[in-house]
């Protein structure tokens, strides 16, 4: 399903389209590729023709109808023809490969550029919904199933069919029976080959679905593996990963299954084929009509359809099975995401940060989160949200203010202006956020403050890290900006990782800064000195700000108490203690009114 609960359908035809798409910008390689089939195909007839004329020679040699004399500078022309065409088909092949490896390069690197960029073009609501393990090994699937269809394309079954068609109309010369019973063998032979193929391709869909599913699980648990070691649930992830595995197991043998029946039922085409050939090719022979040269031609020709048909049926079951890879990875191409710009909208500059939420209704899975909500927030105030988890805190803050979702109802405005009426781009660089746990990418710490704004100088960076209280941590170890935090950042302690989110928010200097329990998950003495950082970050900033942990906003210009997505309660820390219920309460629990 896409995001518009729309089910995709991808054909072939579609794939091919895809392919194209990327191929016409190398038209120059695709057609010295074609050339090199073209003209490798008929070298390689050309060998075979060779071989006639020289038993044809040593024949009529035996036979002593020509003298030495006679015999020597004939054989030595074919010999020397025969390595010119050895020689030129060599490499013909070769410069042919040399153009087609450049090629498969360029179309899967842009491939992957376009299907990287896609990923990140998709609204939240795709990847919620979506295991990320799952998603790359449709990725990957994709990118080689691209490098499998144009190998195959170029390398076996355009040449194979060239030279199959050359020699079939050489034949046409010799006898018109033996080319006609050739084309017979091919059509019989390829259409069991595809009938049977197709059947086997619906199982061989439901063994990609269960490798991915096993993909998506060891994924899941190898991102969250302190969490399994936590809990020493080891053996409990090797039971799901093993199920998921043999699964794929039981589907994979049952795709292949068919295999030998293909194959045989192929071999018994080629061999039945072969004896009517051979048959004509005698009575040919004992006619008067072949010569020994021209039924070792045959002969030789024979042998190698056998390997040719083979390859062709080979090529055949690769090219499907990675046409279905490719449909896959297609869909998701073909995922519009829900959140698009307007046609020419507006590119925000630097903005005071004034907010409106104005008559704001938010449902997800049919679940009201938001009801007919409205606030202003003036430029610069500092402004809390509280109430019980589920409230609509997040959701109104961090998903719907960059437009991570858009509302069903209402209009949400920064200086006067509609969000959906602006850029993403411009949008989300004015506005800055801390998160409960800042996610760290498997890089240096200073790439990760770098991230805040790419184009930053190291003076700006040291400063951001000096303002975050970070500079005397890096300057304790022992390669300082340039140490790799691993990954999600689980070489530092939870107080360092939100420090660098800190840093990474002031080096992006945004108007508008979301701070998400930002200090909910650390001890008293870290939280001090984040608190002493959040207090540097927040100066001349609309600051937003969502908390559990009430100690932590009572200096706010505001605070807003939501319950079920609407607000129940608007004034200062004093000014809710006496007039809200759920705040009061709140306050409370923390404060340990209820501990005997």
């Amino acid at each position: 399903m896409n995001e518009n609960n729309k089910k995709i359908q991808v054909t072939t035809w579609d794939v091919f389209k895809n392919i194209w798409k990327y191929g016409r910008n190398y038209k120059l390689m695709v057609f010295l590729i074609l050339l090199g089939i073209a003209v490798s195909s008929v070298l390689g007839i050309s060998e075979f023709y060779v071989y006639k004329l020289f038993i044809d020679k040593v024949t009529v040699f035996v036979s002593k109808n020509i003298n030495y004399a006679d015999f020597f500078p004939e054989i030595l022309y074919i010999l020397l023809f025969y390595l010119t065409v050895k020689l030129f088909d060599s490499w013909i092949f070769s410069a042919s490969l040399f153009v087609m490896i450049r090629f498969e390069y360029n179309m899967q690197a842009k491939f992957s550029e376009v299907i990287f960029a896609h990923l990140h073009k998709l609204s939240m609501r795709f990847h919620s919904n979506k295991k990320t393990g799952s998603v790359l090994k449709k990725m990957n699937r994709g990118i080689n199933a691209l490098e499998i269809i144009i190998e195959n394309l170029f390398f076996n079954v355009l040449p194979i069919i060239a030279k199959v068609v050359f020699f079939a109309l050489l034949l046409i010369y010799f006898d018109w029976r033996i080319s006609i019973i050739t084309i017979a063998i091919i059509v019989v032979f390829m259409i069991w080959s595809i009938i049977l193929t197709d059947y086997q391709q619906k199982f061989i869909d439901n063994e990609n679905k269960a490798e991915d599913d096993a993909q998506g699980i060891a994924t899941d648990s190898l991102i969250n593996y302190e969490t399994v070691k936590y809990f020493t649930n080891e053996n409990y992830e090797n039971t799901r990963y093993i199920e998921k595995l043999n699964d794929w197991v039981k589907k994979g043998k049952k795709a292949w299954k068919y295999g030998p029946l293909i194959f045989g039922g192929q071999e018994t085409i080629f061999i039945l084929g072969s004896i009517f050939i051979l048959y004509l090719a005698v009575l040919n022979v004992i006619n008067n009509i072949f010569t020994v040269g021209d039924i070792v031609l045959v002969g030789a020709y024979l042998s190698n359809m056998t390997g040719l048909m083979n390859g062709l049926s080979y090529a055949y079951r690769n090219i499907k099975k990675s046409i279905t890879d490719k449909k896959e990875i297609i869909k998701i191409l073909k995922e519009d995401s829900e959140i698009k710009e307007i046609e020419n909208p507006k590119v925000l500059g630097k903005v005071k940060g004034e907010i409106l939420y104005k008559n704001v209704s938010f449902a997800y899975h049919n679940q009201n989160i938001i009801k007919d909500f409205n606030l202003k927030i003036k430029a610069g105030e500092k402004v809390a949200f509280v109430g019980s988890s589920g409230g609509g805190k997040s959701t109104l803050i961090v998903q719907l203010l960059p437009r991570f979702y858009d509302i069903q109802k209402g209009q949400i405005l920064i200086d006067g202006i509609d969000i959906k009426t602006i850029t993403l781009k411009s949008l989300r660089q004015n506005i800055a956020i801390v998160s409960q746990e800042s996610i760290l990418f498997n890089d240096t710490i200073y790439n990760n403050i770098l991230y805040g704004r790419t184009n930053a100088t190291k003076s700006d960076v040291d400063s951001a890290s000096k303002q975050a209280n970070l500079d005397k941590f890096i300057k304790t170890l022992k390669n300082g900006y340039d140490t790799l935090v691993g990954e999600r950042g689980i070489k530092l302690s939870g107080g360092q990782k939100q420090r660098i989110g800190i840093a990474r928010a002031i080096l992006a200097n945004s108007p508008i800064l979301i701070l998400d329990e930002a200090t909910s998950s650390l001890d008293s003495k870290t939280e001090s000195l984040v608190q002493e950082s959040i207090h540097t970050l927040i100066q001349n900033k609309t600051t937003l700000i969502i908390a559990h942990r009430l100690s932590t906003i009572s200096r706010s210009d505001k605070i807003i108490v939501l319950d079920k997505g609407r607000i129940s309660d608007i004034g200062n820390h004093k000014e809710l203690l006496k007039k809200s219920a759920i705040y009061k309460e709140l306050w409370d629990i923390q404060a340990g009114s209820f501990i005997d």
